[in-house]
């Protein structure tokens, strides 16, 4: 489940690079400050 996990963080930020998508720049924020808590 672990590689699934870096591999979306991974799509997430090609996306970000790739794409001006405001909301889906602040779901990857979310998403990591929520991994770092976790982790």
């Amino acid at each position: 489940s672990d590689d699934k996990f870096v591999l979306h963080l991974k799509e997430c930020e090609f996306r970000w690079n790739n794409k001006d998508n405001d909301l889906y720049k602040i779901m990857c924020l979310l998403v990591r400050k929520f991994s770092i808590k976790v982790i």
